[in-house]
Parts: C-alpha cells; structure tokens; sequence
C-alpha cells in the first residue's frame, strides 16, 4: 500500500509509478477528506474527517494547525491496515503528545501558558510552532513570546533560514522575540529590538522579569542540542506562583 498525499502534485504523481494500492488524503480530495480547520483557544484543532459518504467531527488535543493533516494521513494508513473509520476516530480524538518536549503544553498559573516545543526545530517546524503560537494568542488576547534558538544542521542555508524564521515570527505578529545563543542571531535580523540572550539562565531571567504575574503565551523552540528546555523549567519555577502585590493580604 502507498499512502500518498493527494494535495502535493509531486507526491500525488507517484500513484502511477507504482503497482501497490494507493490510498490517498488530502483537503481538496482524496480516499480521506480534510474538512475545514478550526483551532480552540490553546490551538488545538477540530474538523470534519471523510471517508466516502461516511462523515465525522474530530477534535485532536495536540497543537497545532498542522497536525489535522498529520491525522488525515495516520487515518488513510491505519484504513489501509484495516482498522474500522469510527475507530479510526476515535483513536485520534484520545491521542496525547507521545514524546517530551514537543509541543507540550504548561500552565504553571492561571493566564500563563508555555509551550515547550524544544525536543528539535528546522525551518518548517518552526513556522508551524510559530503559526500556533500567533493563533493562541489571537484567540487569549495575552502577549505572545518565542525564545528561540538555534537550527543546526542546515549546512550552508543556515544563515538564510534562520532570517526566514525571524521575518515570520514578524509577519506573523509575535510580539516578543528572544534569541538564545550567537549561533542563532540571523533570527533576529528582521526585528527592530529583539531580546539576545547568551545561555538559557539570561533568556529565562529577562522573560521572567518582564512577564511578572501578568498573562503571557511563551514558546520555546530550537534543535536538541541547544538544550532550550531548561528555560522551561527556570521559567516554571519563577513564574508559577501568582505574585503578590506589595500592600497586600499579610503585609
């Protein structure tokens, strides 16, 4: 069997090279048909899912825009291996990030939501996170922050790449840009005052500090080896209690 995404015209032309089955997905057609994407307010998208004249409404509890195609695929796959379409559907509204660190959602208090997506990052896995991270703040209202860092293992494209990062968390409307490392600054070529920090404990102190006890919706993205999950938890740690006011209850 060749599960073969029938959006892409390249991928969608491998259906004739090969004598396998084909089963195709996809939101302009397909065996399994995409429907129209919408995202709650922590991004998490729903739609209407497709298999011949058989209809039914998913709601994933991963984030991101970008995983309702992810599920279109999975779906065409696991019917190929003859799984039922309602337990198709079911089994994709009750699944639940697999691996640490990406995409994981925290709420350390009430208005401050830090999504911790740090496990890897390349160029299109940056814009999707980043595409989350704008769709949440839209729907919350709170500020959005990306700390990001470096992309490795671009070879020669690296400089470009991580400008083209940069320019759409711009376009994107984030609000806050913070770049961890040297090696990751070409992302903050297209913005006027990004914040540059050289390790994770300055990345995680400035963010804290300007932050408060106010809302906020932080992600945290960069390659494994830049290690960004540590401002994770520095910011968990400093950020996860409310703050009392000076004057208050006790003083």
């Amino acid at each position: 069997v060749a599960v073969l995404n029938a959006d892409d015209p390249l991928v969608a032309q491998m259906a004739a090279r090969t004598g396998a089955h084909v089963q195709t997905f996809g939101i302009t057609g397909g065996d399994v048909r995409l429907g129209e994407v919408e995202l709650d307010e922590l991004g998490r998208p729903s739609f209407a899912l497709s298999q011949g004249s058989t209809t039914e409404m998913v709601a994933l509890q991963l984030l991101g825009a970008h995983h309702a195609i992810n599920a279109a695929a999975a779906a065409a796959a696991a019917l190929a291996a003859g799984v039922g379409f309602a337990e198709v559907c079911r089994a994709l509204r009750e699944v639940r990030a697999l691996s640490k660190w990406r995409m994981e959602l925290h709420e350390p208090r009430p208005g401050l939501r830090i999504i911790n997506d740090a496990y890897n990052a390349n160029p299109d896995s940056m814009a999707a996170a980043l595409r989350t991270l704008a769709q949440i703040g839209r729907r919350t209202g709170a500020p959005t922050w990306a700390i990001l860092g470096e992309m490795r293992e671009l070879g020669e494209d690296s400089e470009a790449a991580h400008r083209r990062v940069g320019e759409l968390a711009a376009e994107l409307g984030i609000d806050h840009l913070v770049v961890v490392g040297a090696e990751a600054r070409g992302l903050a070529a297209a913005w006027p005052a990004p914040l540059l920090a050289g390790d994770v404990h300055e990345a995680a102190a400035r963010v804290g500090q300007d932050v408060g006890s106010g809302p906020a919706v932080i992600l945290v993205k960069a390659s494994r080896g830049a290690g960004l999950e540590r401002v994770v938890d520095l910011l968990e740690e400093n950020l996860s209690a409310t703050q009392q006011p000076e004057g208050g209850a006790g003083t």
